[in-house]
């Protein structure tokens, strides 16, 4: 398995700092960009940019940093119980969302049309408080990344820790991709 810390000249550690990542990588995209005469190499860019990307994202730099340091992650992961609750409220809003959107299309008159607004306002508030919601947990969970960082000496005696942490920013990110499709699909 490629090691992206290494490529990437950053140590084997669950918290890394974004600056330096993006400084190493931008340092190290210059000497081997494809466009770049003598010393470009496709591949090896192609490698690099897959390396940043894991890397400045929790959930996936928790996942290669597993995978490097010990077995596998389980195929199958668990909604994180502290999550639950945000992920049925999410599901909820989402089925409302669809139900909107469905009434939206079918709206022809101009008070059909008004009366959607109305409950497109509050589809809008709705999902902006579920937004908020993801960002304080995704706060949360980056504030105990931190700390399990500063406590780092090796996967191993954390390794239950950081495979909550994986699961937990994965879901979130899923969520939050979501979270951008609702708000963006009641803009339009």
């Amino acid at each position: 398995m490629t090691d992206y810390f290494s490529i990437l000249d950053q140590p084997r550690r669950p918290w890394l700092e974004e600056a330096p990542l993006k400084e190493s990588f931008q340092r190290l995209a210059a000497i081997q960009h494809p466009d770049k005469a003598g010393t470009g190499d496709a591949a090896r860019f192609a490698v690099l940019n897959s390396a940043y990307s894991t890397l400045k994202e929790p959930a996936l730099r928790l996942r290669h940093l597993l995978e490097l340091e010990s077995e596998p992650l389980p195929s199958t992961a668990q909604i994180p119980p502290a999550l639950a609750q945000v992920f049925m409220e999410l599901a909820g809003a989402r089925g409302k969302l669809d139900r909107f959107l469905a009434k939206q299309s079918g709206a022809s008159s101009p008070l059909g049309k008004a009366m959607v607004a109305i409950e497109k306002n509050a589809l809008q508030e709705s999902w902006e408080l579920m937004a908020r919601r993801i960002r304080t947990a995704k706060e949360s969970a980056t504030e105990r990344l931190m700390q399990l960082d500063a406590d780092w000496h090796g996967p191993e005696p954390v390794r239950e820790t950081l495979v909550a942490l994986h699961q937990e920013f994965a879901y979130l990110a899923r969520w939050e991709t979501q979270l951008r499709e609702a708000l963006l699909s009641l803009a339009l």
